[in-house]
């Protein structure tokens, strides 16, 4: 599977080129990018953190690590003591269940997580949060 080195922006007002190419790396260097751990500290499970003051819970099921809000989409309340079932995120507050691949609920797809961009670089762990 290809891997994605940048971006490429066209139409940028001047002094900027005409076309830039934003590489990966630099963007998830940016303000607001935070290094979680290392990816071996990433196993099955659910691991909850605060970072630049937004708690947030990062899961890993079969070795895709997924960042979302602490927030239950239904009634606003913590997520930290959620649980996973396979790619099923369980809400401990209402028992629902959100799929991590999509952020939706099973049986209420208006209902979704609030996700947060990810990446993995050179099997480090970061979390975008503003």
């Amino acid at each position: 599977m290809p891997e994605l080195a940048g971006i490429e922006v066209e139409g940028l007002p001047q002094p900027q080129a005409a076309n830039a190419f934003i590489s990966l790396e630099s963007l998830s260097r940016a303000k607001g990018w935070k290094d979680v751990g290392p990816t071996e500290e990433f196993t099955f499970g659910t691991k909850h953190l605060t970072l630049n003051g937004a708690a947030i819970l990062l899961c890993t099921a079969f070795g895709k690590i997924y960042a979302v809000r602490d927030r239950c989409p239904r009634g606003g309340g913590s997520l930290r003591d959620a649980r996973l079932e396979a790619f099923l995120l369980v809400c401990p507050c209402h028992g629902e269940r959100y799929d991590l691949r999509s952020d939706r609920n099973i049986a209420d797809p208006d209902l979704a997580l609030d996700p947060l961009p990810i990446v993995v670089e050179q099997g480090q762990v970061r979390v975008a949060v503003g």
